[in-house]
């Protein structure tokens, strides 16, 4: 709906139209017009983009108002001031828009602004709330630009020579007017200041102390503060190594020699030294050739250690010292010292279960064993146990004492000087027991006889085997002869061969008759001698001869019952080859028939 305003310039004519209406004759009245519009409200709004602005940077400063209606967007324009000036005019675009002020716009301090509508056909002049604006003082100029360099006099240093570095700096103002700065620069490491150089026209150096780095690469840069007339800088990353500090180890012996077993009496010292200053922690590793003999924690860069008896072998030992290092200081290896290990002596000890034993159960003796060192320590090794000259066993020793059985049939029977003798090991001497009596006695024998017939008749004794067998009580093989005997007359005599012998009688060697036989085992170096039980062999008598045979063959072989017989012999007698009488008759051709 539009709004209309009633100008002051037609009130005039207003008053004559009333008159007139009151009673005033007058011509025929035109027709009343369309009556003009009344303006709406509008409200302008002013935004700064910051509330604070240096002197002489208003430019930066942007100015934004809003002009808004009840109904519809004004136009036309609005006027911004600081309450004394108009700063700047703005076209309404859609109700907003912006603008700067100039450079120095405006004096330091607080600056009011407010923004003035100047209303347009449809709406009302409007001035929007004054706001703040800030005007600080500007910013001095910065002082010149400085460029900082440093040099290393090396590029490598050991830890605890580090004073031998020493480290050069220029800090320089280009375009300066040849103005040097002044002050100090810190060479830093990291985060860590090493040291701090007092400038003089621009340049200084320092020399690092002893320990100011840990071994590694370190990384220095030089860094110049600056002051009221110069800029600060810094240089470029320089990289230092820092070697671990070389070492010198050194090991001492409080003897030269010491005796094996005795050893506890020699102390070994360590020293490490490094080459500037410090103190050297950490291990030594104590050595015999290459076998650890102990690993020494150092206290104040020196330590030491006892040997423990019997711990290195009979000799001349190689020692050395190891330092492993740590974390500043490198490892170093100490010159070999020689320490004389002399050999202790020893005694050997022999002990036998038992003074006699039978030949065969030698393994039931057992001989043990025991050595024992002068000194101290275990004796290693092993010992041998002979007969003479004959070796029964070898024992293995184990806490210094051990036992072994000799095998069975090892020794003959006799009597023996038993001896045990240790080799030594290495550092203790060898030793040989005293001589112990060991006697073998002869072993006790079985014998068996064994006949293959308890009759034979007599002339036909080749049929009997008669067998013999000498068994031995333990082990062994009994050798010699075993003799025969039938009622007490000796009958043969037969060779043992692995204990066994057997022989076959001859023809008519016993005349008929009963017999009792039985076999004597004569013993030998190892056995005793042994008799059979006794075994019975019944000689039966011969059956009486048979006749002659005749008539002969013509082969001269005698006629059997059956066989054809000659024309010759046809109806004659005879006898048979077996003592029967034949007769040769025609049956079914002439036969020798039994007659």
């Amino acid at each position: 709906m539009r709004r209309y305003t009633l100008a002051l310039a037609a009130l005039p004519l207003l008053a004559s139209f009333c008159a007139a209406g009151a009673g005033v004759a007058s011509a025929a009245t035109p027709a009343p017009g369309p009556a003009p519009a009344v303006a709406g409200a509008s409200q302008t709004a002013l935004a700064l983009t910051a509330p604070t602005v240096a002197f002489g940077d208003e430019q930066g400063e942007t100015l934004t108002v809003t002009v808004s209606g009840a109904a519809g967007t004004p136009t036309g324009t609005v006027a911004i001031s600081d309450g004394t000036d108009t700063v700047c005019t703005i076209a309404l675009a859609s109700g907003t828009g912006n603008c700067a002020p100039t450079a120095e716009e405006f004096p330091i301090g607080q600056v009011m602004l407010t923004a003035t509508y100047a209303g347009d056909g449809d709406f009302l002049s409007s001035v929007s709330p004054a706001v703040s604006l800030e005007v600080t003082s500007p910013a001095p100029a910065p002082p010149p630009a400085t460029t900082t360099t440093m040099q290393l006099s090396k590029a490598a240093v050991s830890y605890g020579d580090e004073q031998a570095e020493t480290i050069s700096v220029t800090v320089a103002a280009p375009g300066d007017g040849g103005a040097t700065p002044g002050g100090t620069v810190t060479v830093s490491a990291g985060t860590a200041a090493i040291c701090t150089i007092g400038l003089a026209a621009g340049a200084g150096s320092c020399v690092l102390k002893a320990t100011a780095l840990p071994p590694g690469t370190a990384k220095l840069t030089a860094a110049y503060p600056g002051d009221a007339s110069f800029a600060a800088s810094a240089s470029a990353v320089a990289p230092l190594t820092v070697a671990k500090e070389p070492t010198a180890t050194a090991v001492a012996l409080s003897a030269a020699k010491v005796s094996y077993g005795a050893e506890q009496h020699e102390h070994i010292s360590v020293t490490v030294k490094p080459a500037f200053g410090g103190t050297p922690t950490g291990h030594v590793t104590v050595k015999s050739g290459g076998k650890t003999i102990r690993v020494i924690a150092l206290s104040a860069g020196k330590g030491g250690y006892t040997l423990s008896a019997a711990s290195l072998a009979g000799g001349t030992v190689t020692l050395t010292a190891s330092y492993s290092g740590d974390a500043d200081f490198a490892g170093s290896t100490s010159a070999a010292k020689k320490l004389a290990i002399a050999r202790e002596s020893s005694k050997t000890a022999l002990l036998l279960s038992a003074a006699k034993v039978s030949y065969g159960a030698e393994h039931r003796e057992r001989f043990s064993v025991a050595v024992r060192p002068a000194l101290g320590g275990i004796p290693a090794g092993h010992v041998t146990v002979r007969a003479g000259k004959t070796t029964l066993c070898v024992i293995t020793l184990k806490s210094a004492k051990g036992a072994c059985a000799p095998a069975a049939t090892r020794l003959a029977a006799g009597r023996y000087k038993i001896t045990a003798s240790y080799s030594g090991s290495g550092g203790v001497n060898p030793s040989a027991s005293a001589a112990k009596t060991l006697s073998i006695v002869k072993a006790a024998a079985t014998t068996t006889l064994t006949l293959s017939k308890a009759k034979v008749t007599y002339g036909s004794e080749g049929a009997e085997k008669i067998s013999v067998r000498v068994a031995p009580q333990y082990a062994g093989m009994p050798g010699g002869t075993v003799t025969v005997r039938a009622n007490g007359s000796t009958l043969a005599v037969i060779k043992l061969k692995s204990g066994t012998g057997s022989l076959t009688l001859s023809a008519k060697r016993l005349a008929a008759g009963q017999y009792k036989l039985v076999a004597s085992y004569a013993g030998s170096a190892n056995f005793g001698s042994a008799t059979s039980a006794k075994k019975s062999l019944t000689v039966a008598s011969p059956p009486p001869p048979k006749p002659a045979c005749y008539p002969l063959s013509n082969e001269g072989t005698c006629y059997e019952p059956g066989e054809f017989c000659r024309t010759a012999d046809h109806g004659k007698t005879g006898i048979a080859g077996d003592g029967e009488r034949i007769i040769c008759e025609d049956n079914n051709g002439w036969r020798w028939e039994p007659y």
